[in-house]
């Protein structure tokens, strides 16, 4: 049965699932609200500057995205970042590297924390061996063993206060915005088992982030930008869109943000309308200052015990990895902590955020005033889904519920999968596999 199937939002988990379907012969129609694909997986120019809608890098422990850059012939363009990075950290007192992708000799020989701390790290390596063989880098509801703990109860148990405020807490403010307190030790073991291979590494694309998700959208045969779907309801003969010009389809993908979803599906189902009560999403707030000169390069990542009110801080002279044609100034990138962006929000400044980042970004760079010669702000209601502890049991009894039933609506997305765009994309590659096993052999 070749169906007729609408997916709702055209950011990586949308798009994959989209190319998935037309590879298993279906129609698909791909509505996105914002005037470009990509979601939060693309680039923007936005006075002269080019910033990321979200992520910066995927993992090569994505599978489902490694194999759709193949599929694209991306392959060439894949930017390796080398897994010796590390970004400067402050812990207010203390200077030192942390590195997005650590090995074991680079934790033993750290110096942020001492003999002691290191000895402890040994206590990891049981439930390390466990995620190790049983979770799937890009499926948090397979570790749902796991998934009755925080990360800051976990680590403090295991190796340490030191190790947690030195080491995990950066890790987890600067990349993800969130505090160790907030998510499930499920999140931080199903990350370490594979980046801790030496085999696996971060990346890019020679034209930026976006690349792939720009490329997947070129192969949509029906992709309409700038759509706005008010809502999706079931009816007796089927799902019914309400928007201007919307098709009839046969099923209907919902691969909006879970903060969303609960919105758009006015009759979701119980399980599904349970478990979308129960999504949170962390804001986000990032300033880009565009620069009349080049700064010195430089990446810094702040402790809670810093001073400082930024959690990240980046001086870039250049970027060489921006979408084809587009040169990139000079600019700082100044990233608001999690406290200020509930102050932020208290206050109703996400219209103003240079106010909130300048005084710690003049700290960082005393030639910000001189030299500024534009100001660029992004605010996210909304950016990455917290996997608080007991989140991904909540996702598992959801998904098993899903496959067990034939539906005639869908969903997909990072909340249903892993906070990275490699979750995103096995999430709407599993989900249209899903749908054509439902439906593929309906008379």
């Amino acid at each position: 049965m070749r169906l007729k199937v609408v997916v709702i939002g055209a950011g990586i988990a949308g798009l994959s699932a989209a190319f998935r379907l037309q590879q298993l012969g279906h129609h698909v129609t791909v509505l996105e609200a914002d005037p470009r694909p990509g979601g939060r997986m693309g680039d923007a120019q936005v006075h002269g500057v080019n910033v990321h809608t979200g992520a910066s890098e995927a993992f090569s422990a994505s599978t489902h995205l490694v194999s759709l850059v193949r599929e694209t012939g991306l392959q060439d363009a894949v930017v390796e970042i080398p897994r010796a990075a590390a970004a400067l950290t402050s812990n207010g007192s203390l200077e030192y590297p942390v590195r997005m992708l650590p090995d074991v000799p680079f934790l033993l020989t750290h110096r942020a924390f001492g003999a002691a701390t290191k000895l402890r790290l040994a206590k990891f390596l049981p439930d390390l061996i466990a995620s190790v063989r049983s979770v799937d880098f890009n499926f948090m509801h397979t570790a749902t063993e796991f998934d009755d703990e925080n990360i800051a109860d976990y680590v403090r148990r295991t190796a340490g206060d030191d190790f947690l405020e030195n080491y995990v807490e950066p890790l987890f403010r600067a990349p993800w915005a969130w505090e160790p307190e907030d998510i499930s030790r499920a999140y931080l073991l199903s990350y370490l088992g594979p980046v801790l291979d030496p085999r696996s590494y971060a990346f890019t694309f020679r034209y930026g982030i976006g690349q792939l998700t720009r490329t997947l959208a070129s192969q949509i045969e029906d992709l309409r930008c700038g759509v706005r779907v008010e809502s999706v309801t079931e009816t007796a003969s089927g799902p019914h869109i309400e928007c201007e010009g919307a098709p009839s389809p046969d099923v209907v993908i919902s691969a909006v943000p879970g903060a969303s979803a609960g919105r758009l599906l006015r009759s979701a189902p119980s399980d599904l309308a349970e478990l979308l009560r129960h999504v949170r999403y962390t804001p986000g707030g990032r300033v880009y200052y565009r620069l009349r000169k080049p700064p010195e390069a430089r990446t810094l990542w702040f402790t809670r015990r810093s001073p400082s009110a930024l959690m990240g801080f980046y001086a870039r002279p250049d970027d060489p990895y921006v979408p084809e044609g587009h040169v990139q100034p000079p600019h700082l990138i100044a990233d608001l902590t999690p406290a200020m962006f509930r102050q932020v929000i208290r206050e109703g400044g996400e219209r103003r955020l240079d106010s909130y980042a300048r005084p710690a970004a003049r700290a960082l760079y005393p030639a910000l005033d001189e030299d500024l010669v534009d100001v660029v702000e992004q605010w996210w209601d909304a950016v990455l889904p917290e996997w608080y502890p007991g989140y991904a049991r909540r996702v598992r009894t959801y998904l098993d519920s899903q496959c067990r039933e034939k539906r005639r609506v869908y969903v997909c997305g990072d909340y249903l999968a892993h906070s990275h765009t490699g979750g995103a994309c096995a999430s709407g590659c599993s989900i249209a596999e899903l749908v054509h096993a439902h439906w593929a052999t309906a008379a």
